[in-house]
């Protein structure tokens, strides 16, 4: 008994070593429960995706409630909406407020209604916000079910899982189960090279390349809005297609990320200029690739196709944005940047997903494609055209396309899958073609290619020789119906190009051909040749009245005034004297106070003025007090606020608060609300 109470004393002694030493404190032993937590409790990968949805997440609420601030600079929308943006703008931030589930619920809308990502997209942005409010400050204050105090304004719980948030899920949700399988693969549409020549076909009839060329173009607004559209959407289809960027790749290349004037290896030494894609997806786990100094850097080469000929299309769009700015474009300049309606162009900051689908749906409707593409459509459509739908031996191979759209080696083999493997597969297994009269036998070879090594069957001459004699008369029926237009027709049109007039009517006519009531079959051979290419300059552009360049448009915005955006927290106003004080020559900017007086006058009064005399009110303030700052903070702390703030406080000292037609401010502010 005595041995049995020794042996069962040492065991306890031994537990009792081995029990955490009292040195082991409370808040010890918690930082390493909240260490382990986070390191452990979630897959890598999943830890990485959710950082992703919450970067996104707070660069689209930045961007939105930009776009309230500088609508409310420029008089537009002034304080009528009732939203606090200082306190929106943190509603991304700790803690939640009384914004965050509202602006989680239009992060998720922007998603997948606007952006047609599927439900995994939705599901992944609210989990991964719960999971970031889940764990603020370690005391679960905002985990669990959301509640909101409407008069305390106090937030307690998950604002990720407020009942708004939960009723958008389930939208989403519906909305992907009534597109049935299809839309569960989430699919962006590709863009054939077919539908993009005919989209660059009907942006060349709109706006002659011939412009972009011509001094006196443009020569008033409706023109710089014109060649500005299709000036950057030629440019981002062409580096979409070619260097299959996604949408916010595409829109963050600046002025530093291109090198021009370059030559070629030997011997052949091409002109060329070079793309540099810093941190672009997919690349930063390429172990084992060529380094990140050659991996996202691309030559740039002239290519045949205009539609593919990036070479020619960023250069030109590149010149379009100097002539219009003044001068030459800023290592920090985006290539693409923000044009407003007024014609006014900021090089500072880039262009948004919105104006990106918008000019997609634009053109692709101008053109008479009914397809409906998102801003995916032309990585895809590349990466197909290059792995399949090439000519023959000018088609990569599955290591190129891997490289080239930043696909690691051994991961997102689903997503090459989705990109070209399933396409193909579609391709060589569907039969909806079977009533062509020329079967192409795509399950017997890749693309069916072993057809377009054979010599021409009898039913192949057949089917070109007629296709051929319908496309001639097409352009004789066309030929006619000008030359008779321009016969007796009206007087020409701004839209019709001139040539289409001024050719005699020996060029226009047929040599023998008469049109009977039998309509275009009866039309006879001619003895001449009409070329294509005088027939598409003869050939009116369908042009949406938005946009057709209108006579008596007021004049193009001078180039040289473009008012650069302020900062709306503290520092602005700083940056507004200098604006006011100081010129800039290496970006041909002259201070606001030497402003000539047309520049800010007349037809530019509504495009600068207001922007102007914005930093005109806080000089003069900021004089009134010795140029003190301190003082001038002292009686100003909304200077450490917002540009707005700040304006409102000055006018309210000296009493010269803007009145809308609905009063003041303060006045406005006692009207019953309406929607």
């Amino acid at each position: 008994m005595a041995r049995t109470t020794k042996s069962r004393s040492k065991s306890q002694k031994q537990k009792d070593s081995s029990a955490p030493k009292p040195s082991q404190g409370l808040r010890e032993l918690q930082a390493q429960r909240d260490s382990g937590v986070a390191e452990h409790a979630r897959a890598v990968r999943t830890v990485e995706a959710y950082e992703g949805y919450i970067k996104r997440g707070r660069e689209f609420l930045a961007g939105m409630v930009k776009r309230h601030q500088d609508a409310r600079d420029s008089g537009c929308n002034e304080e009528s909406d009732g939203l606090d943006l200082c306190l929106l703008a943190k509603a991304f931030d700790e803690p939640p407020n009384r914004y965050s589930a509202e602006a989680l619920g239009l992060f998720i809308t922007q998603k997948c209604f606007t952006e047609g990502c599927s439900m995994s997209t939705a599901e992944g942005i609210q989990g991964a916000f719960a999971n970031f409010w889940d764990n603020l400050g370690g005391n679960g204050k905002f985990a669990g079910e959301y509640k909101y105090n409407e008069t305390t304004h106090a937030v307690l719980g998950c604002p990720a899982r407020a009942m708004s948030v939960k009723t958008l899920l389930t939208a989403v949700r519906n909305k992907s189960n009534a597109k049935g399988a299809a839309a569960n693969r989430n699919h962006a549409e590709a863009m054939s090279i077919e539908d993009l020549r005919r989209i660059m076909q009907w942006s060349e009839k709109c706006c002659p390349s011939s412009w972009f060329e011509v001094a006196e173009k443009p020569a008033n607004v409706a023109e710089v809005v014109l060649m500005a559209k299709h000036s950057l959407f030629r440019a981002f289809a062409t580096t979409g297609f070619n260097i299959w960027t996604r949408n916010f790749e595409a829109c963050r290349i600046q002025g530093r990320d291109i090198t021009w004037d370059l030559k070629g290896p030997p011997p052949h030494f091409l002109d060329m200029w070079s793309l540099h894609l810093e941190n672009r997806k997919g690349w930063q786990k390429q172990a084992g690739y060529d380094g990140p100094l050659k991996s996202n850097l691309y030559h740039i080469y002239k290519q045949d196709l205009d539609e593919l000929d990036l070479f020619t299309h960023v250069p030109r769009h590149v010149r379009f944005l100097e002539g219009r700015i003044g001068r030459k474009l800023d290592a920090d300049d985006y290539i693409f940047p923000h044009i407003s309606a007024n014609g006014i162009i900021d090089p500072k900051r880039q262009t948004t997903h919105e104006i990106v689908q918008s000019l997609i749906d634009e053109f692709a409707q101008g053109a008479g494609v009914a397809k409906k593409y998102s801003t995916h459509c032309f990585r895809r459509g590349g990466a197909q055209y290059r792995f399949m739908f090439a000519p023959i031996g000018e088609r990569w191979s599955l290591s190129v396309v891997r490289w080239w759209g930043g696909w690691a080696v051994g991961e997102h083999v689903d997503t090459l899958i989705k990109y070209l493997v399933d396409s193909l597969q579609a391709y060589e297994s569907g039969h909806n073609d079977a009533l062509h009269p020329i079967q192409t036998g795509a399950q017997q070879s890749f693309m069916g290619d072993h057809v377009l090594q054979q010599s021409a069957t009898t039913a192949e001459v057949r089917q070109s020789t007629a296709s051929m004699a319908r496309k001639f008369d097409e352009v004789i029926t066309t030929v006619v119906s000008l030359f008779q237009s321009a016969s007796h027709g009206p007087p020409p049109t701004p839209s019709t190009p001139a040539s289409a007039h001024a050719l005699s009517p020996s060029l226009m006519m047929p040599t023998s051909s008469t049109v009977s009531p039998l309509g275009v079959g009866s039309i006879q051979r001619t003895s001449s040749f009409v070329p294509p290419a005088l027939i598409n300059s003869l050939m009116p552009p369908n042009i949406p009245p938005s946009l057709q360049s209108n006579a008596t448009s007021e004049p193009a915005p001078i180039p040289g005034t473009f008012i650069p955006d302020l900062p709306h927290g503290p520092g602005g106003w700083q940056k507004a004297i200098k604006q006011w004080e100081e010129s800039d020559t290496s970006k041909s900017f002259t201070a606001l106070k030497d402003w000539p007086i047309e520049w800010y006058t007349g037809s530019m009064r509504k495009r600068v003025a207001a922007k102007r005399s914005t930093r005109k009110i806080i000089y003069e303030e900021f004089q009134r007090y010795n140029r003190d700052e301190g003082e001038f903070t002292s009686a100003y702390p909304e200077a450490n606020q917002t540009l707005t703030a700040l304006i409102n406080a000055i006018r309210r000292r000296n009493a010269k608060q803007r009145r809308s037609k609905n009063g003041t401010p303060e006045e406005r502010s006692t009207l019953p609300h309406t929607e």
